[in-house]
């Protein structure tokens, strides 16, 4: 490995001197006396970046969980051993530079993590300058692939996101017309709904078929919003918005009795929330975009990891950790091509990864390091969860003709 190699090369140079000066000390010696901590060239050394504190801690033990299992299952690279070390973000970008830069001195060879955009974007910037690669499991800004060709994403886009809500409303629902319900002031946002606007505007030609709706969240309810998404006659509306704002909507929607309109959320709906909303709200037709689906017919890949999962943790996985387990998987993989070499020679072997297998689906990294797969939207029906659309486009690469990636996944269908 580059930095390996570079120290290998110090010390060999250190040993040359210290022979000269005092020809009685043995390489093995010095080396020991030199590096208290030993050489770390006999293992590979993987960071898992995560938050094990702070708000984001939940997510943060579902990614570590499904890294762990990936670690039991393949804890070596050509007969070295595979050292997980970790790094605790605190769900605060205030705290993640030092945390990053604490573990570059620990010379790993891949980073997984972080969760949360602004933690991640933070650590791009010192791994990139560091040239060690990176895979995101969770964090869905677009800025971070594209500021670094060192850092990947296992998880799709905020612009997929977007496109695959659009794609499921026009294609999927029938619909002509949408309301975008959103929340003042809430940017984290802005990425998925400029491509959902874009791709429905485009799908139905119209400039009207998308109707804004902004809600102020300081109010006590939604109800005056939800009376105007109403007087549009909207039967699907797309509400990007946090778990804590949707929980307001769905109450409003309850009261004023919206059974006939379906709501469309983002990823972070999706797992444990989309479950409790549809036990809460069971009138009410909820949805959200995911990319894995536990509904979906299991593969091989997908048969083992859940086996693997239940056994060691007694419960079923959250999507967060089937994509670490991907993101552990792929490194170990890429690993393995570059011979053991990190820097360009890893970054080069995982930006080549291709129909990999994952358990969150097929995975290709496209030339931005997105990973390329199937985005699905998922609902409760009868109270069952149920996988009701796969968008025409796949992650990380939006087509320039939506109309003609929907109708071409609908002739693969």
């Amino acid at each position: 490995m580059i930095r390996k190699t570079r120290k290998a090369a110090i010390l060999a140079a250190l040993l040359i001197l210290t022979v000269a000066a005092a020809g009685c000390t043995t390489y093995s010696n010095f080396k020991n006396a030199f590096f208290a901590d030993g050489d770390s060239g006999d293992k590979i050394i993987i960071g898992v970046l995560e938050p094990q504190s702070g708000e984001y801690s939940d997510k943060g033990k579902s990614e570590i969980e499904g890294i762990e299992l990936a670690h039991e299952i393949r804890p070596d690279v050509s007969g070295k051993d595979i050292e997980l070390i970790y790094g605790d973000t605190q769900s605060s970008v205030y705290v993640t530079e030092s945390v990053v830069k604490d573990m570059v001195g620990k010379e790993p060879d891949v980073v997984l993590g972080a969760y949360g955009d602004a933690t991640t974007l933070t650590a791009s910037k010192i791994l990139k300058k560091e040239l060690i690669p990176a895979i995101t499991i969770s964090s869905t800004n677009p800025l971070i692939t594209q500021n670094s060709d060192y850092y990947f994403r296992i998880c799709f886009t905020d612009s997929l996101q977007g496109d695959a809500a659009a794609q499921y409303i026009h294609d999927g629902l029938g619909e002509k017309q949408a309301v975008l319900f959103r929340v003042d002031g809430d940017e984290i946002y802005n990425e998925i709904i400029r491509q959902f606007r874009s791709t429905f505007e485009t799908m139905t030609g119209d400039e009207a078929g998308v109707v804004t709706v902004s809600a102020n969240r300081e109010k006590k309810n939604y109800d005056e919003y939800l009376e105007k998404v109403r007087e549009t006659g909207a039967k699907a509306v797309f509400a990007p918005m946090s778990v804590t704002d949707a929980e307001k909507m769905f109450q409003s929607a309850q009261r004023l009795g919206m059974y006939d309109v379906e709501f469309v959320g983002p990823l972070a709906w999706h797992g444990d929330d989309l479950k409790s909303f549809h036990e809460r709200y069971p009138d009410l037709a909820i949805s959200s975009v995911t990319d894995y689906s536990e509904t979906a017919s299991a593969s091989p890949e997908q048969e083992e990891f859940l086996k693997a999962y239940r056994e060691k943790y007694g419960k079923e996985p959250t999507e967060e950790a089937a994509r670490a387990y991907d993101a552990y998987m792929i490194a170990v993989d890429s690993l393995e091509k570059s011979g053991g070499l990190s820097g360009e020679s890893l970054r080069d072997e995982i930006a080549s990864t291709s129909q990999y297998p994952g358990v969150s689906g097929t995975i290709t990294f496209n030339d931005r390091g997105e990973a390329y797969k199937p985005v699905s939207i998922d609902k409760y029906v009868r109270g069952e969860l149920v996988t009701v659309f796969k968008s025409g486009a796949a992650a990380g690469d939006i087509s320039e003709d939506p109309v003609a990636a929907a109708a071409e996944d609908g002739a693969d269908e």
